[in-house]
């Protein structure tokens, strides 16, 4: 409850403050200005556009911040939404403060969620720490995993719709985005065939990992998740937590544990140390450089490949 008072609180702070502020579009004449939430989905969209005249992409939060656990829109975000005409938001409550943000202060915008009609997802058993009282991820709804982004089959798959949202709101290039949508959907089932044919080479499957980010790059692969560092991103676990967890490890006999580059290591080495078995950084391209290349997330989950073959694949049953 006061989380959603707090909310409340800033978001009426943002409405008067944006309704002040002159906005200044810098879209070309007959453009539109493309604001995308997240780091993951904003190089989707990057690639969709690309050799566009009539699109204008921009990242509205820190591309170093990761999954926006808890994140509160600031007046500059509130700027940025006023001067957008489209909005491509993660969805699945990863980014819902953005809707609500936009119904406020610009309903005349347009909002796409990439993840909108995907099938194939994956149920979320809280584990996240999303608020699951504000919204429902479905018609029905049921709850899911919000971290498509760290799958390439999920990833093609939100390329493909988000390609067809833009063909529709910007005609002039339609035919552009819906080619750079289907290419971009090719990359992604190379990579994700690549990932599928590493995950049957590995002696040993079963996995720790730091939260449920790594959910749907698991099933790619072939891993069984037995257990998280962290039930929510920003708690440690209590000692329970942990003795319970690293007794799990022993008895099920974890090959790996996967920690994330925007999380500090102590944890995952500490029960590494407990177990004996080894602990690596994965990324799940969550987050990245500012000026990224358009490959980046190729080129990120290449490197995953390599480290999880060179860790696992020596492992035996």
């Amino acid at each position: 409850m006061k989380k959603k008072l707090k909310y409340l609180l800033v978001l009426s702070i943002l409405v008067i403050f944006s309704s002040a502020t002159s906005v200044h579009s810098h879209a070309m004449p007959g453009g539109k200005v493309i604001l995308v939430s997240v780091f993951p989905i904003y190089q989707i969209v990057r690639n969709i556009t690309e050799g566009s005249t009539h699109a204008e992409v921009n990242l509205m939060l820190p591309s170093g911040l990761g999954c926006p656990h808890e994140y509160v829109i600031t007046p500059g975000d509130a700027n940025k939404i006023r001067q957008a005409h489209i909005i491509i938001i993660n969805g699945l409550g990863l980014d819902d403060f953005i809707s609500d943000t936009v119904k406020k202060i610009h309903s005349n915008a347009t909002v796409i969620d990439s993840s909108e009609n995907i099938e194939d997802l994956i149920a979320d058993y809280d584990c996240s720490g999303h608020d699951h009282d504000s919204h429902d991820s479905s018609a029905h709804g049921a709850i899911y995993n919000p971290h498509l982004f760290a799958s390439p089959v999920m990833t093609g798959k939100m390329a493909l719709n988000i390609a067809s949202a833009l063909a529709a709101e910007i005609p002039s290039d339609a035919s552009l985005f819906i080619a750079n949508g289907k290419k971009y959907k090719e990359k992604m089932d190379t990579l994700a065939k690549k990932m599928s044919d590493a995950g049957r080479r590995l002696a040993n499957k079963r996995i720790v990992v730091q939260h449920d980010i790594f959910d749907y790059m698991a099933r790619d692969m072939g891993f069984t998740i037995i257990g998280f560092i962290q039930n929510h991103p920003s708690h440690d676990p209590s000692p329970s937590q942990l003795i319970s967890l690293i007794k799990k490890i022993r008895d099920e006999n974890a090959g790996v544990i996967f920690t994330e580059p925007q999380y500090p290591t102590k944890l995952g080495q500490m029960i590494a140390k407990e177990t004996h078995i080894p602990v690596i950084i994965i990324d799940p391209v969550a987050s990245g450089p500012e000026n990224a290349e358009l490959d980046f997330f190729e080129i990120t989950m290449n490197q995953n490949i390599k480290i999880i073959m060179e860790t696992l694949g020596k492992n035996s049953e």
